[in-house]
């Protein structure tokens, strides 16, 4: 009787470790696919820092080709103006006219400038905020090879506790 008892008592006890094992496999792979998941999404917060550094990158490029066209239009501009000054065989209109057209020139510049200095400023918040995305992208996943870490752990306490609950009703058993 006290064989059989002893029997019954090791059976559930590797009943009880095969359960145990089965959860902890289970949290472990939770874990694994949680820090899969982490290592993506930081992937996907480092693709959009390159893209919207690549986006203010081809902003400066589009502001400075522009800037470059708004000189070259300002100075043809400033020299139709002299030329109309020079020319003192042009009417008063024409030269009125000339003056007129740079001013306009000057504004539309200005504009055109400030509207760049807008998108420059989109461009960099856009970057700055994919940056703090891929921060917390990173943060996320050392928590979760952390958590990862501590789900090890715990399942290697657990190991020890079973070996050391089985050692002992083995035992008991061969007392028996």
């Amino acid at each position: 009787k006290a064989a059989e008892d002893a029997k019954f008592k090791a059976e559930q006890e590797v009943e009880r470790r095969r359960q145990a094992e089965s959860q902890m496999e289970a949290k472990q792979a939770a874990a694994i696919a949680e820090m899969q998941q982490a290592k993506q999404q930081q992937a996907l917060s480092a693709k959009a820092a390159e893209d919207a550094k690549i986006k203010a990158e081809q902003e400066v490029e589009r502001r400075r080709q522009a800037e470059s066209q708004m000189e070259a239009k300002q100075a043809a501009a400033i020299a139709e103006m002299q030329q109309a000054k020079q020319q003192q065989a042009l009417s008063a209109k024409a030269a009125e006219d000339a003056k007129f057209k740079a001013e306009q020139e000057v504004e539309r510049r200005r504009q055109a400038e400030s509207q760049m200095d807008s998108k420059q400023a989109a461009a960099i918040a856009e970057a700055q905020q994919a940056k703090q995305q891929q921060a917390l992208s990173a943060k996320a996943a050392e928590d979760a090879k952390i958590k990862a870490e501590q789900e090890v752990e715990r399942r290697r306490q657990a190991e020890s506790q079973m070996d050391s609950k089985q050692a002992a009703a083995i035992a008991e058993m061969q007392q028996a």
